[in-house]
């Protein structure tokens, strides 16, 4: 059985994937691993962009994030949603000098996840995408802040997914259709990792308030049968 600790292997606890967040202080190597084609188990590295989703979403304290379906969504966050955008990366396993280690490649210690970030990030993802393809480039994040995840994006040499991809080694072509697969798995969901999808009253309950009560009909079974019998 898997052995984990607290903020340590427990990211998947319960079956539950977790969204990514980078960690003060330490380095990561990610490829982008949501493409046309993924879901039917062919993604297409060579597409014009990888995949996103995005959604407009509030949050309040005694009740997290959630979607935005309107203006009495905002009157119940007390301020204007803002943009969330959501993807898949998987995380590649690192060794010393922020490389990839090849031994713990082989023994699936990646991180298939979804990523959600803001529209300013989006902007930094095309810029990086339009000099340095994300089918051709992986990306190094390095975060310089956990709270408000502040990351410095640059692009790497080669894309490691794609090299899994042409892989005539057997291991390696195991592990990429395991990475494809996690991917597929995660895609029917995605949207549920930028916020909870709640209507006003969930949001109302959640803060607290007076929840709306149903309307009831006041017609009897002897009404509707005269309405009936007219028609």
């Amino acid at each position: 059985m898997p052995v984990f600790e607290f903020d340590s292997g427990d990211d998947s606890l319960g079956g539950e994937v977790r969204a990514w967040k980078g960690k003060e202080g330490e380095s990561y190597h990610i490829s982008m691993v949501w493409w046309p084609g993924s879901e039917d188990g062919t993604p297409d590295l060579d597409a014009k962009s990888p995949r996103f989703s995005g959604g407009m979403r509030h949050f309040h304290k005694d009740c997290g994030y959630f979607m935005n379906h309107g203006p009495e969504y905002t009157k119940l966050a007390g301020k204007k949603p803002t943009q969330a955008i959501v993807t898949i990366i998987v995380l590649w396993p690192l060794a010393a000098r922020g490389m990839v280690d090849k031994e713990r490649l082989r023994n699936k210690e990646y991180q298939v996840r979804p990523w959600v970030f803001s529209r300013q990030k989006y902007g930094i993802l095309k810029i990086r995408h339009n000099e340095f393809p994300l089918g051709e480039h992986d990306l190094k994040v390095k975060c310089e802040d956990t709270q408000f995840q502040t990351l410095d994006i640059s692009p790497a040499k080669n894309n490691l997914l794609r090299q899994l991809q042409s892989s005539e080694d057997v291991v390696l072509q195991e592990i990429y259709k395991d990475i494809i697969k996690k991917v597929q798995e995660l895609v029917p969901d995605i949207d549920s990792h930028m916020g909870q999808d709640l209507s006003l009253d969930e949001v109302r309950e959640k803060l607290g308030l007076s929840v709306s009560k149903p309307v009831e009909s006041h017609t009897s079974d002897v009404e509707i049968d005269e309405l009936i019998d007219d028609i």
